[in-house]
């Protein structure tokens, strides 16, 4: 877990991916939504394999969702600007996205890709580094997307799936000094102990739980709606 956290910390400060002018980025988020349906039916025998959906599901929803996500924040990359807040004449107030770091996103069993996608897309298209932890249950998706990502041109260290159990790798994530934020979606009662886990580190989650539905994100110091 700290090889996999140290190669995404490296990864954002050397500036491999956010260092790249957003059209770039653009191009290879497009890239790699690409390669997710032209891999299609591998990407969907490995989803029916790891949690027992209907390959008809697999090939008919999971893989084009997943890829119609990522296109979709790579086209928002160089759509959605800074902007310059109203102010008298004798001040200048500018509002800058700048992304916050090293992103943890840990997803559940039952949809494997498409929770994932929700979490790689927005990450990657504002120049974060990303350690995506799937459910132990199913991770074969996403061991298979970190290398069509490496193909598609994401750097290394930008792009990290690591594996493992929530008692150890997730938590371990979410306790860890040097991820900047937590996205996780998942059951309630999980879902309080990532909150019980990044008020320890003082770190921001983004936090969507089932089956009570919506949650409040803490995104020190603002607090958001999910």
């Amino acid at each position: 877990m700290d090889r996999a956290v140290d190669a995404a910390r490296r990864a954002f400060e050397q500036g491999r991916w956010t260092g790249q002018p957003p059209a770039a980025r653009k191009k290879v988020l497009l890239r790699f939504a690409e390669l997710l349906l032209a891999n299609r039916d591998e990407l969907a025998l490995l989803e029916t394999l790891d949690m027992g959906k209907p390959i008809s599901d697999s090939l008919g929803v999971d893989i084009p969702a997943t890829a119609r996500c990522i296109a979709w924040y790579a086209e928002a990359i160089d759509k959605i600007y800074d902007e310059i807040a109203p102010t008298g004449a004798d001040a200048l107030a500018m509002i800058t996205r700048e992304p916050v770091g090293v992103v943890a996103a840990i997803v559940p069993w039952n949809f494997p890709l498409i929770m994932a996608a929700w979490k790689i897309g927005p990450a990657l298209a504002a120049g974060n580094s990303l350690i995506l932890k799937p459910s132990e249950k199913s991770p074969l998706s996403a061991i298979r997307i970190a290398s069509l990502a490496a193909e598609a041109g994401i750097p290394d260290g930008v792009f990290n799936v690591l594996p493992g159990f929530g008692h150890t790798a997730g938590q371990a994530l979410a306790l860890h000094m040097d991820v900047d934020c937590v996205g996780f979606t998942g059951s309630t009662r999980t879902g309080k102990l990532m909150l019980q886990y990044t008020a320890q580190s003082c770190r921001g989650i983004s936090r969507c739980s089932w089956p009570r539905g919506s949650s409040v994100l803490l995104l020190p110091p603002a607090i958001r709606w999910c």
